[in-house]
Parts: C-alpha cells; sequence; structure tokens
C-alpha cells in the first residue's frame, strides 16, 4: 500500500528547496590587503565586494564590506562558483560603484577544496571603472 503522507512530503519538501534555496554554496573565507598605487590618492571609504563567478559573463554580487581606510580584511561570502571577484573601490560618492576618477582594483582566484582562498592584494589604482 502506497503511504499518502509520503507522497504529500515529497512535493513540499522541493517547493521548501526551491523557496529557501538547496544549492551547492557554501562558506567562502576571503582575506586580503588593500594598498594603493602611489598615483592614487585614496582617501575615505572603501567598498569590498564579493561576486560569485558562476556564470563568466555574469558575475553575481553576493557580499560586501566597507572599510574606512586601506587596510587588511577579513570575510565570508555564499559561494555556488569555482572563483571568486574581488572588487575594492574608493567609494568617495557613495553610491556602491566604481565612478569616474575612483581608484579601484580587481582581482579573481580560484576557491580551494578547503573552501578558502589564497590571499587577495589589491593595488587600487585610477582607471577606466570595471563595466559589468
Amino acid at each position: 500500500m502506497i503511504n499518502r503522507h509520503w507522497l504529500m512530503a515529497t512535493p513540499l519538501a522541493l517547493l521548501l528547496c526551491l523557496e529557501v534555496g538547496c544549492g551547492s554554496s557554501r562558506e567562502v573565507a576571503i582575506k586580503g590587503q588593500l594598498g594603493s598605487s602611489t598615483s592614487a590618492q585614496v582617501d575615505g571609504p572603501i567598498a569590498v565586494q564579493f561576486f560569485d563567478i558562476v556564470d563568466t559573463a555574469k558575475p553575481s554580487l553576493v557580499h560586501s564590506i566597507t572599510l574606512d581606510r586601506l587596510a587588511a580584511f577579513d570575510a565570508k561570502a555564499a559561494l555556488d562558483g569555482d572563483e571568486v571577484l574581488v572588487r575594492a573601490i574608493n567609494d568617495r560618492d557613495g553610491n556602491n560603484a566604481c565612478s569616474a576618477g575612483e581608484p579601484w582594483a580587481e582581482v579573481r582566484v580560484p576557491v580551494k577544496e578547503d573552501d578558502t582562498v589564497d590571499a587577495v592584494s589589491l593595488e587600487l589604482n585610477t582607471g577606466s571603472c570595471p563595466t559589468e
């Protein structure tokens, strides 16, 4: 005899999985250091953003932190992909994006099997802002 409760529980479990997300994301530890080139004047808040790279054409912002100055950072981000893009922006206008004249830097790093990445070093410099 078929157990009706089991038949009802299976679709409910699938629905719950879709609602809260049953992906393969894991918490990845990301540590690094921010610096700047001698030509870049870095002052004010620095937005450090972490993008999950599942689709290389469109990385997804998954976490961000703000630092008061150039310094070391230590963060965790939930990632599905095998790479993370770390971007730092001297966010002078407070829009959480790179604007003309704001020093910035980014680097893509692979996620290791122990859910960490090698230490990240970013040197903020002036230049054309990245495009998403």
